[in-house]
């Protein structure tokens, strides 16, 4: 299997026989700590991340803001809780984005974290038209996309999403080429 060309780091998938894995029968993976070793590499490698001024980690927190969460839900918002609790360094912050205002314990952020409520009045497109929107506006270093979903426009900004699942690679003939 031909390995992807890339100066970035790739995370591979847990328990699967992936190309991106190095060595998939002793992977363990870690979403916190590759989302943190995945910046870390961007500072190294392709110096996205400068280190003379302050580092801006934008998160996707719609997700993990619902009332009732399934899957993908709970696990942005478990990720989002234990990111949490991970020290940051000098300079860096954390903004949340999301369309309402935080709840529960989703709204407790610690010292270096904030939460941006970007408003948006249509019944579809937030990911694609407002955090494009506010990515130009206010580019952070890099975004995190726990959930399903990428903005239209990144403006430059290096991005990073999980993927829940690969049985459309998988199984491809159970799903509709379009």
């Amino acid at each position: 299997t031909r390995r992807p060309s890339s100066p970035y780091r790739r995370v591979g998938f847990a328990g699967l026989d992936s190309p991106f894995n190095e060595n998939p029968s002793v992977f363990q993976w870690s979403p916190v700590s590759s989302f943190i070793q995945i910046s870390q590499d961007m500072t190294k490698e392709v110096d996205l991340l400068p280190t003379s001024h302050s580092t801006t980690y934008a998160i996707d927190a719609s997700s993990a803001n619902k009332e009732k969460r399934t899957g993908v839900e709970n696990y942005a918002f478990q990720l989002i809780e234990a990111m949490k609790k991970m020290p940051l360094l000098e300079g860096e912050r954390v903004v949340l984005f999301s369309p309402t205002p935080l709840s529960g314990v989703l709204a407790i952020l610690p010292t270096g974290w904030e939460s941006h409520v970007l408003s948006w009045k249509l019944p579809r497109g937030w990911m694609q038209g407002r955090v494009s929107w506010e990515l130009f506006r206010h580019r952070p270093n890099v975004l995190f996309v726990p959930s399903q979903g990428l903005p239209r426009f990144f403006f430059g900004t290096p991005t990073m999403t999980t993927i829940h699942d690969v049985a459309f690679r998988r199984v491809a003939s159970l799903y509709d080429p379009a």
